[in-house]
């Protein structure tokens, strides 16, 4: 802070404005006293500087993790160093940017009197990555600034705008004006010595305004400075006039920008260039680099221009032969940056992790769905998401801002239904090593043993999702159902609370286990409008009629009743069934109705246009699931206004109620349902009214918010 500079600036007068707002703000300049000041005191946000910084923000970062109530706040000033950087020598120029960014943090800490990095942050993995899907806002001053943010890191609304501020400088009316001045410390990102060639080029066809360089030496670019002051010799020799004096405090600041007639930056980077808008406030020329992310909003009302002696050079001319009126800089106010940031700080957002399903987006079921949604949604608010990503996904590349997938081994085609304990083992602990503000893990089938495993390990808060109850399903052995009744009990016993989908796994959760239980369906969303020429292109390509086939869309297991329902129906009409057909259970059925035209098989799909054309063309839709909580397929039929016919069970009750109709194994039911279709209800806009993702959404994350606060 003892360098005058746009920074310190910034710094400074936030300061001075939330004070103003009545905030309590201190200014910490050492790690040391930081770690006191969470000790003993109590403080609501930690706001850093310069997120490239990362011995300065590892402190942030260790208490952000061990504080999790307590906000973080990064005003990003992320310098692009590319240009420059390939101006150095060899040795610079072509090692990788990680290493070479690991080497100058270091090379800062021992030469330039900046914060030592601890042992700790030396062999850390990508800190940036660390640092910026930990803290709870980056702070950038320019809409370019935000999206590069975003590009790099994958983060979402986390990272906003606000615009600096120029009541800082205080315009002096002048009669006259003379001169160009250039304002920066003295370094190679700078490039003051292009605009010193540019005056040499002008000094040649007699231009006789003075160029004036004000500011602080570098203290790790000796070489620059040592070629910019040959370079300035030189130009002096040649007649330009050109005077070099030490940094001057921001007081002064407003006389000597009054006093010139132009303010030039010719750097080779600017986040947003703070001296352009305190030229134009001061009412000067304002010459300014194409490099300065704020060169597309200012570019109205500045000279833009590329940072070499020729474009520098050829703004100067533009300038004096017709120099730009006054700017309306209503926009850049301290007092509206802090008003906007305040708001900001109010904004409560998290680090929430989901394991148990195979990742997103959704190419497998129920819980791919209600994790694909609701990320989605808590994402817009600004929380961080981590979603536990099978490394059999289909889609790698697949990328949504604010929310980071985590790939981890699945090795199904090696173990088959075991690989998923080793899955969600590798998920389980892959989270609780990265510490997350909540951890919600779907399922218990293979999770509880390790969720107790890291209840003495590592103590992070965990809420569980039961799920259908798993053991009562009829595909496992005595063995491993005894194995999944434990693995359920480990998983309630040792977790922060208990999530159900349904009023009949409530009931059971409240029977067996003194948890916390919050009950959360699934939402469902409306199905687009079908264009009626794909409808029936849809319909045709699986010889269907519209009204004329049965549909299930199900996991092709003993108790979703697929073998029961085929044998009631098949006899009398087509019956579609989507799923996959690579299982044991899936063949069996094949070689079962093998030349059976009535039975229509296809694969498990995810194109929303064909999932939607048939569910609306269906006649009725069956829904034979007899183990679980609510289903999403279920849901997703009732919002494609279904006639819909299920398992008789407390789970489908609960969700339908006395819409649709219910059959019962050994009864000729369904048979009749389909020769009665038209008389099933279908008025489902009033159920469906139950089950909207952003709800679910919203109460996911008041979950997370109990896990934090530990207010179960």
């Amino acid at each position: 802070m003892d360098q005058p500079g746009g920074d310190t600036i910034q710094v400074q007068q936030t300061i001075k404005e939330l004070k103003a707002r009545g905030h309590f703000v201190k200014l910490v300049l050492s790690s040391k006293v930081l770690y006191q000041e969470i000790k003993d005191s109590s403080w609501n946000v930690i706001h850093s500087i310069n997120i490239g910084r990362f011995a300065d923000q590892y402190p942030c970062y260790r208490i952000r993790k061990k504080y999790p109530s307590i906000k973080w706040v990064i005003s990003s000033v992320f310098v692009d160093y590319s240009q420059y950087e390939r101006k150095r020598n060899f040795f610079w120029k072509y090692i990788p940017n990680n290493i070479r960014e690991y080497l100058k943090m270091n090379l800062r800490g021992i030469f330039s009197g900046d914060r030592l990095p601890g042992f700790r942050l030396v062999f850390m993995n990508n800190p940036l990555m660390k640092f910026a899907w930990t803290a709870d806002l980056i702070v950038s001053t320019t809409l370019k600034e935000c999206n590069r943010i975003k590009e790099l890191t994958g983060l979402g609304n986390s990272v906003q705008v606000i615009s600096p501020g120029v009541e800082h400088i205080t315009p002096i009316p002048q009669k006259s004006r003379k001169g160009f001045l250039i304002l920066g410390r003295l370094e190679g990102i700078k490039n003051q010595i292009e605009a010193v060639n540019a005056w040499i080029s002008l000094s040649k066809v007699g231009f006789k305004e003075p160029l004036t360089i004000v500011g602080s030496k570098g203290i790790n670019h000796k070489k620059y400075i040592r070629l910019l002051f040959k370079k300035i010799k030189e130009a002096r020799k040649q007649g330009a006039i050109i005077n070099y004096n030490e940094a001057i405090e921001n007081e002064k600041l407003s006389a000597l920008m009054s006093s010139n007639f132009a303010i030039i930056i010719p750097s080779l980077f600017e986040t947003f260039g703070l001296t352009s808008i305190e030229g134009l406030n001061s009412e000067c020329q304002v010459i300014l680099s194409k490099n300065a992310e704020s060169s597309e909003e200012l570019k109205d009302d500045t000279f833009v221009c590329s940072p070499d002696a020729k474009g520098i050079k050829k703004a100067v001319l533009m300038a004096l032969e017709n120099p730009k009126k006054t700017s309306n800089l209503n926009k850049y106010s301290w007092r509206k940056a802090a008003e906007n940031l305040e708001k900001l700080y109010e904004n409560k957002t998290l680090i929430i992790a989901f394991s148990g399903s195979r990742g997103m987006p959704n190419k497998y079921g129920g819980y791919e769905e209600l994790v694909d949604q609701v990320s989605r949604k808590l994402s817009k608010s600004g929380n961080r998401i981590w979603v536990s990503t099978s490394s059999n996904h289909p889609d790698r590349k697949y990328l949504y801002p604010g929310v980071i997938r985590k790939f981890h081994w699945d090795p199904a085609k090696l173990f088959g239904s075991f690989s998923q304990i080793i899955y969600d083992w590798a998920s389980i602990w892959s989270i609780n090593r990265f510490k997350p503000d909540a951890h919600i893990t779907l399922g218990t089938t293979s999770s509880g043993i390790i969720i107790s495993i890291q209840k003495w390990v590592f103590n992070n808060p965990v809420a569980v999702h039961l799920d259908g109850l798993e053991w009562k399903r009829g595909k496992y052995s005595s063995l491993v159902r005894k194995y999944l009744k434990f693995s359920e009990w480990c998983a309630a016993k040792y977790s922060q609370l208990i999530i159900s989908d349904n009023p009949g796994i409530t009931k059971y959760s409240k029977e067996n286990y003194k948890r916390p239980i919050y009950e959360i369906s699934y939402g469902a969303n409306r199905p687009l409008s079908l264009v009626e020429k794909d409808f029936f292109e849809i319909l045709n390509k699986y010889k269907l009629k519209k009204s004329e086939y049965a549909l299930m869309i199900s996991r092709l297991v003993p108790e979703n009743h697929i073998i029961e329902v085929i044998g009631e129906l098949i006899s009398i009409t087509k019956i579609v069934i989507v799923g996959n057909w690579s299982t044991a259970y899936g063949k069996m059925i094949s070689k079962m109705y093998q030349g059976n035209s009535n039975l229509i098989k296809i694969e498990s799909q995810y194109d929303q246009k064909i999932m939607n054309s048939l569910r609306q063309g269906s006649g009725i839709y069956v829904h034979g699931h007899s183990v679980g909580g609510t289903n999403p397929g279920l849901l997703q039929a009732m919002a494609a206004n279904c006639k819909i016919i299920a398992h008789d069970n407390i789970f489908n009750r609960s969700v339908m109620e006395n819409e649709g109709a219910y059959f019962e194994l050994g009864t000729p039911s369904i048979k009749n349902f389909w020769l009665n279709k038209n008389s099933i209800s279908q008025k489902w806009e009033d159920k469906l009214k139950h089950y909207r993702w952003e709800e679910v959404s919203d109460q996911y994350y008041v979950i997370s918010r109990k896990l934090v606060e530990r207010t179960y």
